[in-house]
């Protein structure tokens, strides 16, 4: 059906990106006359008007150049001109001055002898030239300003007798048309090709720009999609975790026990699956920022070895590691995103190493362009991957065979986050295989160093490693990674030594928590320190206000504070505990962000500028929103700490005993607590 109100519309349309291209073209081609150029022939011109009519009217013509060259150049003229250079000023003020150079030759041809009638119409020639050499490209406003000369040429056949003269004056008149036409169609062709090409081209730019809108606001919904439900999912988990960790503290029936591990096993390994996801969508929006610390590379790599050695030993995998000698005693690097990587690796290396197999972790590193390059390859004896399905590794829930995530389970997430992490921090993560021999993954990073090392390497514990003919060493290259500026770190005591590892018997260990959760240690969600017993009395006597809306979440911190013996108040939002804080005193405040009737940061926000004596009470943040904006937003609007859920008692404690400035339990009777 026709519609015209809406053919209407679109005509506009189409309208205005027609004016808007020719004006962008135009421009695009104006020649503004220089000014050094009009004033050379101006002073051409007034010699040969004073050679041919004398000095007043050569200076009388002069002038009146003068004044429209200084038109030109004034703000509000100068100023429409740029803005619209074939408008009504700029051309009305072509016109203007096409007019006054145009008298000059109307002057030599009606005043001066026969003999300057050659001077004249070279001087018309001259206008024309200047004509279409400023408006080649717009036939209107070239015939406009051209009306001048046209209408001396005019009046110059009109006035020329029937002679060889006359005939001479149409020939060149019609030179100078013929030149004039052909300049401006030429001219007008090229200019609505340009204009064409523009049309096209903001139109293509719209629909990038509308695209690109469209992919933010779709990222913008999947960040917060991601965001809710990790909300969402965390809430039950914090029941499901918080409730195991308390009852596994009780005494039951061993065959209890051991069913009550796995449901909190089963916890555990969601939550890591909940991780890993959260990461990727985190890389991808590219939301990942990295906290470069100083630490001992030796050390922190020694220790991590130690964890992994029991579930090696449960596996009987012979588990070696050996480390270059001359490491920097002291780097800056993020340490928990590599420990995150090395995880993954590790991880994996134990999953498709068979029993009685071998993995061997190997740390080098040497200095590059005045940064470090650290090289961690973990190579094992394992299945190996064809070279076909090799490719396949650094894909999202991707594995070498479907038949594999059957045999050995896994999302295929690890090694993606593992390569997209590595190459934020400057490196890489690459594989060589040989099916059947097994495989050798490498990772590379790049550190800051704080004590550069000789660069002699030699191995401390070498071992032998397994003889597969097309796996990469374990001492490879490191590549040439791109530096990457990291912030700077206030300096800090080099972590010292600790004792030479020993392979103990076989530890019996539940399974490693799977990669990318972001625990630094598999196995410690839910673990109860000793300070939970021998150190119950720390917070003895201290008021706590828990602010929680949720009745599970409630219940399950009310049971992971119950050995401490605190006086705990319960509000169910943020007005609550505005409204309990201004009768009583608290010594500590556990507050969730997303409540009913008010939030947990607005809460924070007035408990801060409340000016109250109750305005400096320590808040910790306590909440299923795990992203690190959400921790950053806490940390900024004053919150003294933030533990995200789902809860632990030993994190919770930690962080309750940070912000009363509590002591803690020291590391040997936290570990001495299974």
């Amino acid at each position: 059906m026709y519609n015209p109100v809406g053919n209407y519309g679109v005509i506009k349309l189409e309208n205005e990106k027609q004016y808007q291209a020719d004006l962008f073209v135009s421009k695009l081609t104006h020649v503004e006359d220089a000014l050094l150029t009009q004033m050379f022939l101006a002073g051409l011109w007034t010699a040969a008007l004073f050679v041919a009519l004398g000095p007043v009217q050569a200076a009388i013509w002069f002038a009146a150049i003068l004044v429209t060259v200084s038109m030109a150049q004034m703000h509000p003229f100068k100023k429409k001109i740029d803005e619209e250079p074939n408008g009504f000023h700029g051309q009305a003020l072509a016109f203007l001055t096409a007019g006054i150079w145009g008298i000059a030759p109307f002057l030599v041809w009606s005043s001066a002898g026969d003999e300057y009638n050659v001077l004249a119409v070279t001087m018309i020639g001259v206008g024309f030239l200047l004509v279409i050499n400023r408006y080649g490209s717009s036939p209107r406003p070239a015939v406009i300003v051209a009306a001048p000369y046209l209408m001396l040429i005019a009046w110059f056949l009109y006035s020329s007798p029937m002679g060889p003269t006359l005939i001479l004056g149409v020939v060149a008149t019609l030179a100078y048309l013929g030149t004039l036409g052909g300049f401006l169609y030429s001219g007008y062709r090229s200019k609505q090709a340009i204009v064409k090409y523009k049309i096209e081209q903001d139109e293509l730019l719209a629909d990038l720009e509308s695209a690109r809108v469209e992919a933010d606001r779709a990222n913008h919904a999947k960040s917060m999609f991601l965001a809710n439900m990790s909300h969402e999912l965390r809430t039950p988990l914090n029941g499901i975790l918080g409730l195991s960790d308390v009852l596994l503290g009780e005494p039951m029936h061993r065959s209890q026990h051991s069913k009550l591990k796995l449901i909190k096993e089963s916890g555990k390994s969601l939550l890591a699956l909940l991780n890993d996801i959260l990461d990727i969508s985190k890389i991808e929006a590219e939301s990942v920022s990295l906290e470069p610390t100083e630490l001992n590379i030796k050390i922190g790599f020694q220790n991590h070895f130690a964890f992994w050695k029991p579930f090696a030993d449960k596996k009987q995998i012979e588990l070696v590691y050996q480390k270059q000698k001359d490491l920097p005693d002291c780097i800056r690097l993020d340490m928990v995103r590599l420990r995150q990587c090395m995880n993954n690796m590790i991880t994996n290396a134990l999953k498709f190493t068979p029993e009685g197999g071998r993995v061997t972790v190997t740390l080098t590193g040497k200095e590059i362009k005045g940064r470090y390059g650290i090289c961690i390859t973990v190579q094992d004896t394992g299945i190996g991957i064809s070279e076909e399905n090799i490719v396949k590794l650094f894909q999202p829930f991707s594995q070498a065979e479907a038949s594999t995530t059957r045999k050995y389970g896994g999302t295929g997430l690890g090694l993606m986050i593992t390569r997209k992490l590595c190459r934020l921090m400057g490196g890489d993560a690459t594989v060589t295989s040989v099916v059947g021999e097994g495989s050798a993954f490498k990772i590379t990073v790049m550190a800051d160093i704080v004590n550069a090392p000789s660069q002699e390497t030699v191995f401390e514990n070498p071992q032998v490693m397994p003889s597969a003919p097309s796996v990469a060493p374990a001492t490879a290259t490191i590549p040439q990674a791109s530096p990457a500026a990291a912030p700077p770190i206030p300096t800090a005591p080099p972590i010292q030594a600790g004792p030479p590892i020993q392979a103990g018997p076989p530890i019996q260990a539940g399974p490693p928590i799977q990669a990318g959760s972001g625990q630094v240690a598999p196995g410690q969600v839910g673990s109860v320190p000793a300070a939970v017993v021998s150190e119950e009395e720390r917070f003895v006597g201290m008021k706590c206000l828990v602010v929680e809306d949720n009745d599970i979440n409630l219940e399950v911190i009310t049971l992971l504070l119950e050995p401490y013996k605190l006086n705990v108040i319960v509000a169910r939002n943020g007005q609550e505990a505005l409204d309990a804080l201004e009768v009583q005193a608290f010594d500590l405040v556990l507050m969730d962000l997303q409540m009913p009737v008010m939030g947990g940061l607005e809460a924070t926000q007035r408990i801060r500028a409340s000016g109250q004596a109750y305005a400096n009470v320590p808040i910790v943040a306590m909440t299923a929103n795990a992203m690190p904006s959400d921790k950053r937003d806490c940390l900024q609007i004053g919150m003294t700490g933030y533990v995200s859920k789902p809860l632990n008692r030993a994190r919770l404690v930690e962080a309750m005993a940070s912000a009363t400035n509590t002591k803690m339990p020291d590391a040997g009777q936290q570990a001495s607590v299974g």
